[in-house]
């Protein structure tokens, strides 16, 4: 985990690249339990982890890895 880092270098309220997540100070045990499956999701895919995201979409809410991550622990609903 990366805490304090700048809030341009991530999206939302943190970003997973590979088994690093980058936040400021997200650190609540919901979105860490999020962050972990995509954690899961860059180890099964690596590197065709982030075209495959892309593809899947930006809205969150249709996202197949944001779902499988938990939309509630992620806090998109």
């Amino acid at each position: 985990m990366a805490r304090r880092m700048p809030r341009w270098s991530f999206g939302r309220g943190g970003t997973t690249i590979g088994a690093v997540f980058l936040t400021h100070s997200a650190l609540h045990p919901r979105i860490l339990r999020h962050e972990a499956v995509h954690r899961a999701q860059w180890k099964r895919y690596g590197l065709a982890f982030v075209p495959l995201y892309v593809a899947a979409g930006q809205d969150g809410l249709i996202n197949r890895f944001e779902i499988e991550a938990g939309l509630d622990d992620g806090g998109y609903v």
